[in-house]
């Protein structure tokens, strides 16, 4: 699997952080062990999640091991970081993942 060394820009709602990471696409890994899956839901250690539908995983999603030369240790030891062209969003902390394969399509049925 490709590790991408690239610098990412993301806005926390104070200023706008730049930073140099290394890490893997999501997709990648998704498409690497063909799982099965309509959306996929990051949670970190505390109650804060991210969601994500099928459609909006894209090659801008990666998961994160190192950030500014400094790999991520046992208190932050994977982040997710998507640069998607809707919007930037940083994950620390990730405590577990949920993948749903048979999401609802219609919640009327």
């Amino acid at each position: 699997m490709k590790v991408y060394e690239f610098t990412g820009r993301i806005d926390n709602n104070w200023d706008i952080v730049e930073n140099e990471y290394v890490g893997i696409r999501l997709i990648d890994i998704l498409n690497a062990y063909e799982m099965k899956y309509e959306d996929i839901e990051f949670y970190e250690v505390e109650t804060y999640s991210v969601k994500f539908k099928k459609e909006e995983i894209d090659e801008n999603v990666f998961i994160i091991f190192f950030r500014d030369g400094a790999p991520l240790g046992e208190i932050e030891p994977i982040s997710l970081v998507s640069f998607n062209s809707k919007w930037s969003h940083s994950l620390a902390d990730i405590n577990y993942i949920y993948i749903d394969e048979n999401s609802k399509k219609d919640s009327a049925n």
